[in-house]
């Protein structure tokens, strides 16, 4: 939503660590459900801006910082239709360093890991129980594909 030449890390703007904060927090104020941010916050000072600021009002939250290693990283972003010339291929090593700033004991190497042994061991870590996907074995991976789809992006 920003001009052309303003454009870099959305994350060094103020206004959008702000918007990241005052949703969550009036959510988990006001609810008891779970809620799950899939984001990749690499920057020390904007995670205690977030993240921080929402232990210190009293939320618990379980961080989980899903890791890999560059080669599955570009492979993974390529699978979805990323190309090295796009965006978020261009932060991949300023990501992977700054997520090895975090706290070791947040991480999930996720290089050997199957989708669902990801979920259900940020499920485990979170203390949720996951309900039984009822979901054919054989339509799984068309609801991925589709999935995939609708998330194609553009070089």
């Amino acid at each position: 939503m920003t001009p052309h030449e303003l454009r870099g890390d959305f994350q060094d703007l103020p206004l959008w660590r702000e918007g990241v904060y005052q949703p969550l927090n009036r959510t988990l104020t006001h609810s008891r459900r779970v809620v799950i941010v899939p984001m990749t916050l690499v920057v020390p000072a904007y995670f205690e801006e977030t993240v921080g600021r929402l232990r210190a009002d009293g939320h618990r939250v379980c961080h989980v910082a899903l890791l890999a290693s560059r080669p599955t990283v570009l492979r993974r972003l390529r699978s979805r239709g990323e190309g090295v010339r796009s965006w978020a291929a261009g932060q991949v090593d300023r990501c992977l360093d700054g997520l090895s700033q975090l706290d070791p004991a947040d991480g999930l190497h996720t290089d050997h890991l199957t989708l669902e042994e990801v979920i259900e061991e940020v499920a485990r870590r979170a203390g949720l129980t996951l309900q039984p996907d009822r979901t054919p074995p054989l339509a799984r991976p068309l609801r991925r594909w589709a999935v995939a789809l609708r998330h194609l992006r553009r070089d």
